[in-house]
């Protein structure tokens, strides 16, 4: 470079000090401060919260490699699938750490999963298949819902047998005795292209209550005043256990999550923290405590 271009782009000496006399400059300037000062009280003042702190699990919960063990194999009158020859019931489901991942269970050391089996007579051909996902510590969360994975895996959605289902559970306290879910109806075709027709539901516990839409999830994740948050997937889904099963209609199949989910969901929130727990930690208090 020559010393002539050099000139050119050197930084002349009352360059700062002509900035200062430049009311523009200092109109621009106080707009920032300003800006800074409050968003900082706002923050500070008003209890903003930008991160979201993570809750724990209730203490009854204890995991392996984020997959929770402790669930009872017993669900009322419901059972895990028969034990395995290692001691392991044939009913619990350890999924692999790339599945983990694209679920986003290793975002955080305290999200956790559980999958699992359950049935009421050893000799039914159908089971009852239940798949726990907690995520907590997270700002901008995106809640799994089957359709994505349906979709990916080739199933067809059936539009017109989707959508939302109130169920009346009156084996758990309100708010959580009346709950709407999310029923998913698909298809897929088998190696003689004959079709057959399944369905999924899902809801979640969204800082200890029920909710089944996701949108809802986002927005609480995403809300300023909210300090702690976390959030679970409740899925179920009437499985299939050998080939010629009949599909189910979903009047039956809305039965079968009815009453699979009245066994269940005394124990499903048990080991979800609920909204005294919040209320506690938002008071300083560690979530499960007495």
């Amino acid at each position: 470079m020559s010393p002539q271009s050099s000139d050119k782009t050197a930084v002349r000496p009352g360059r700062w000090s002509d900035l200062f006399k430049d009311r523009h400059f200092l109109v621009a300037a106080g707009i920032l401060l300003v800006a800074a000062v409050g968003f900082n009280y706002a923050v500070n003042g008003l209890h903003i919260w930008l991160t979201k702190q993570p809750v724990p699990p209730p203490a009854i919960a204890k995991f392996e490699d984020q997959r929770l063990v402790s669930f009872p194999e017993h669900l009322g009158g419901l059972y895990m699938l028969s034990k395995g020859i290692k001691g392991i019931p044939d009913g619990v489901i350890k999924e692999k750490k790339a599945n983990l991942e694209e679920l986003g269970t290793l975002l955080h050391p305290m999200n956790w999963y559980y999958s699992g089996f359950f049935q009421d007579d050893p000799k039914a051909k159908m089971a009852m298949r239940l798949d726990l996902t907690y995520y907590t510590g997270l700002l901008d969360a995106v809640a799994h819902v089957p359709t994505n994975c349906i979709v990916a895996g080739g199933g067809t959605i059936i539009d017109d047998q989707s959508g939302s289902v109130e169920m009346q559970v009156p084996s758990v306290p309100a708010p959580w005795s009346k709950i709407n879910v999310q029923r998913t109806a698909w298809a897929t075709r088998d190696e003689h292209g004959v079709e057959h027709r399944y369905f999924q539901y899902y809801l979640f516990s969204l800082n200890g209550r029920p909710s089944d839409s996701r949108y809802q999830v986002r927005e609480v994740l995403m809300h300023p005043l909210k300090k702690y948050c976390y959030f679970a997937k409740i899925q179920v889904a009437p499985t299939p256990l050998a080939p010629g099963v009949p599909d189910l209609d979903p009047k039956t199949s809305d039965e079968l999550c009815r009453d699979f989910l009245m066994y269940a969901l005394p124990d499903i929130l048990k080991y979800l923290p609920s909204e005294q727990d919040i209320r506690q930690l938002e008071s300083g208090v560690k979530a499960g405590a007495e």
